[in-house]
């Protein structure tokens, strides 16, 4: 669009023949509103995104928590139940007896973790633990899962006192 506008300098008044476009024709108080709003706009948009990524970060920390103590459960009650005296347990008279832990050891995997009422995978090793009169360095499913939980227990096998190791993983 062509349009004259008079401008003053020192030697008086002239026309001139000036092409503008929109930007020439705001006023500096309109653009200035603008470039506010777009600043409002940004700030909005980046703390919204703040607000979100925060909400995310505490639900996967309670989602990894509810993870772990769920491993952690796994893990106690396995072991529990491992060194009891009953029908499933390796233990007889507060000792690992050998010939229970060799009954567990033939045991299939599956029916054990059922039975100890597992859903995840574990394994259990002891210091001297030996079947059939072979050193075994554990019973169970080694892996090494992303999640992993281990649980001590104290026992006693072949009259020594040994750490009992119940391991949980993912």
């Amino acid at each position: 669009m062509v349009q004259f506008i008079l401008i003053k300098d020192r030697k008086g008044t002239r026309a001139s023949n000036l092409i503008t476009d929109r930007r020439n024709i705001l006023p500096n108080s309109k653009r200035s509103q603008a470039w506010s709003f777009d600043v409002i706009v940004a700030v909005l948009i980046f703390i919204i995104g703040i607000i979100i990524l925060y909400l995310y970060a505490i639900n996967y920390a309670d989602q990894s928590n509810k993870k772990l103590n769920d491993l952690l459960y796994q893990a106690n009650t396995a072991s529990e139940i491992i060194l009891k005296d009953d029908e499933i347990g390796i233990a007889s008279n507060g000792e690992i007896n050998q010939t229970k832990l060799e009954n567990f050891y033939n045991f299939n995997y599956q029916s054990k973790k059922s039975q100890l009422g597992i859903k995840d995978n574990f394994y259990f090793s002891f210091s001297g633990m030996s079947i059939e009169g072979s050193p075994v360095e554990y019973i169970g499913e080694k892996d090494t899962g992303n999640d992993l939980v281990q649980v001590t227990r104290f026992a006693i096998y072949e009259n020594k006192p040994v750490k009992f190791y119940v391991y949980v993983w993912r």
